[in-house]
Parts: structure tokens; sequence; C-alpha cells
């Protein structure tokens, strides 16, 4: 919280405007000399770059000296010697511009003033979303929506996942883990007689990583060989003892986190592919996670009361529990907003099978919006890229597009990409 908000005040449109004057005076043309004086910017001589504690022969002397640096801090190496420029008046017209859309009396913290939500779709200190688009789908080959870019999409049948353009598809009568390019349908992989892949999630355009019945899990690159795609640098992660349910992939930390049946989440290091830690304590199989683009942050959600509810649990990337909370309605799917650390905060978007749509604070975990869909269960959902555009999917096949009022000029209608006769 002590850096949320000191970010969001750094990156004010006040203290952008001002941060030249700063600059001058740590490292540039004010720190020495007559304009120092001018500025009233003057300190110890002792406690200015340069001095070479080391040379100090007398030993009294030399400590006084170790002192001084250590109780005052020693400045650092002056590196401009004339004014440093402002930052382009153009960018803070645009931040000035942001934080007039921004209303500040829907406080994130009684505590705190100033913090603010931001603009993305669903915030709550702006008008509630409305609905600019629907289409209708197949349910029973429409279930899952990804984004695609800053304003677009693409729903997926059952049982696939987008791994760069071609499509990842799991889970057949035969148990063979296929890739479909254009019209082109190749085998990769074949579980062992007594498992079967269960769920996947793409990591980036050529790696991808697969979920066991029996908790294992795999990670797999892609290459094209003589133009056929191929399997090659596999890994196996070994930790869960039940079936997995669903993977979060955070690239900007590196980190993969697996939810299980046996009532754990792991969170996994992407770059060595291996165990960093488990988040223990849930009261049932943990069904669904979610990761923070911007922090790091995690919140995994497992069933309640024989699945009459959701219990929600955010947890720091180091896997400290920060606030756990429960919803009435189970939890089916869920998503972090993307917006920029610093000028924002972000909150955790959660679909129910009552057809409701709520957003969660990403400090707390307290309540701060509903959205009503359809009477069908909200099984997917996805924001934007930009933030701006949040995708809902029903069970029945209806896919309900959302934008703010605020931007509705600055959106563009959406494209919507169906894989639906894909199988």
């Amino acid at each position: 919280m002590f850096i949320s908000i000191h970010r969001q005040a750094l990156e004010s449109a006040h203290v952008s405007s001002m941060l030249h004057h700063w600059i001058d005076l740590v490292f540039g043309y004010k720190q020495t000399g007559e304009e120092s004086i001018k500025a009233c910017n003057v300190f110890h001589p002792m406690t200015y770059f340069g001095v070479d504690v080391a040379s100090e022969q007398d030993p009294v002397k030399r400590t006084a000296l170790e002192t001084m640096i250590k109780t005052y801090g020693q400045t650092p190496n002056r590196l401009f010697s004339s004014p440093h420029p402002q930052r382009a008046r153009a960018d803070i017209e645009l931040l000035k511009k942001h934080e007039r859309t921004i209303k500040v009396e829907n406080g994130i913290l009684a505590n705190v003033t100033g913090l603010k939500w931001g603009n993305w779709c669903g915030s709550p200190t702006l008008s509630p979303p409305i609905m600019i688009m629907k289409k209708a789908f197949n349910s029973s080959a429409a279930v899952h929506v990804t984004s695609l870019s800053k304003t677009d999409c693409a729903v997926l049948p059952p049982n696939t996942r987008l791994v760069g353009n071609s499509l990842l598809s799991f889970d057949h009568d035969d148990r063979i883990l296929r890739l479909k390019t254009g019209r082109t349908k190749i085998n990769l992989l074949k579980p062992e007689v007594d498992d079967q892949i269960v769920c996947a999630e793409p990591i980036s355009k050529s790696q991808f990583i697969i979920g066991f019945a029996t908790g294992i899990i795999q990670i797999w690159n892609l290459e094209t060989t003589k133009n056929k795609p191929c399997l090659f640098d596999g890994s196996f992660l070994v930790g869960h003892s039940d079936r997995i349910h669903a993977f979060a992939v955070c690239p900007e930390f590196s980190i993969i986190v697996s939810a299980s049946e046996d009532g754990s989440a792991i969170i996994w290091d992407l770059n060595s592919r291996t165990y960093i830690r488990s988040l223990q304590g849930h009261p049932a199989g943990v069904n669904c996670v979610a990761t923070a683009s911007q922090t790091g942050e995690i919140v995994t959600i497992c069933s309640k009361d024989h699945e009459r509810h959701s219990q929600l649990r955010l947890w720091t990337i180091n896997g400290q529990l920060v606030a756990a909370c429960d919803a009435q309605s189970p939890v089916l799917c869920a998503k972090w907003t993307n917006a920029i650390e610093g000028r924002a905060c972000n909150s955790v978007i959660t679909g129910h099978v009552d057809g409701s749509i709520h957003f969660w604070s990403s400090i707390d975990l307290s309540h701060v919006r509903s959205l009503a869909t359809t009477a069908a269960s909200c099984i997917s959902l996805v924001l934007s890229d930009s933030g701006g555009v949040l995708f809902t999917l029903g069970s029945d096949g209806l896919l309900s597009v959302w934008a703010q009022s605020e931007n509705q000029r600055e959106t563009r209608k959406p494209l919507v990409i169906s894989f639906e006769k894909t199988t």
C-alpha cells in the first residue's frame, strides 16, 4: 500500500510537471556552485560525491567522515550542467485530463486520500459500463473467450486454446493433444494409458503448459521442422496429487500458478521450470486462479459449503495471504484488470453461476461493483489489452461486450473471431 500511494503521487500531473526541478537539485546544475546557494541546496562539504574516506589516515577523522555519510547520506555524482527540460507538455496535459476524468469521492481506502481506481472498464469511479454489442454462438461450441488486441477477441470451442495462430485441442476420446493450423491437424502428444490432459494454457506463441488428471504438469516448446510443428524441450512439473483445474501465466514476473483439486495452488518459476512455493489452506479444491500482470499478485478461488458458494483468496507473489472473502454465487472464471500500476489501482473480476459479474478490490478483496448479464452462467471473461473493453461469455453461448460510456466514442466496434466450427 505504501508503494501504491507513492507511485500514484509520483505519476500525478503535478509531480510530473515539477520533476525537472528535482533533477536540477539532485543531479543537475543546482547541485553545486552558485546556483546551489541560490536554491538553498547546500550540505556539509564532506557529504558530496568525490570525498575519499579511505584516504584519510587519521582513524578518528575517518570514523567521523563515515558517520556523517551514514547520517546525512552522500550527494550523487552531478550529471547535468544546464537546466533539465520539463516533461513533454502533451504528456502532462494527458495526465491532467485523466485526473479530471477520474473522480476521487469513491475512495479506495477510508484513511487514504488521493488514490484513484483508474480508467478501466468497470472502474467504480466511472459510470456503470454499458453493453455495446451482443453476439450469439452455439452454446456447445463456444465456452472460452480470449483477448486478441486492444479491442478484439476470439471465441473458442471446448478444450481448446490459441497458441500463436494455431489452435491447441485436448481431451478428445483418443486423449491425443492436437494442433490445428489452417486445415492441417497434427498429433502432438498422447498421454500414458492411465492419464489424460484436462487443461492447457498458452505461455507464448511457441510455448504452452498442460495439466493432467493425475496432477502432473508439462511445459512444451513448439518448433517447425520441415514445415511440420513438433514438440521439444519438454519439462515435467511434479507437486500436485490430484487433477489440475487451471493455470495462470504471468510472463511479466516469469511465474505460472497451477490450481488443483488437492486444495492447493503452486507457484512455478517460468524460466527455470522449477517449484517455488505452495499456496495452502483452501477449504476445498482450487478451481480457478488469476495473476496480476502489474504486481504478480495472485487470486485463488475454491468452492465452499458443498459448492453453494465460493471463497476468494488474495496472495502476494511471495505467497503471503493478504485477504479472503466469500462470494454468495459460485465463481466460474476470474481475471485481473490491467491498469498501469502507479496511475491506477486494479481489481479482480469474477464471473458467476447466476450470470452476475463482480469486481473486487486488489487491496483487500472488498466488493466494489456488480454487473448483471443474463440468466445464463458467466463461464468465461476477459478484459481487452487496452483495459477499455470487457468480454463476457454465457453458458447459453451469448457473448456480451461492455465498455464505458465515457470512452465509447474512442472505442471502435470490436472484431470477434469464432472458432466454433473447429473441432
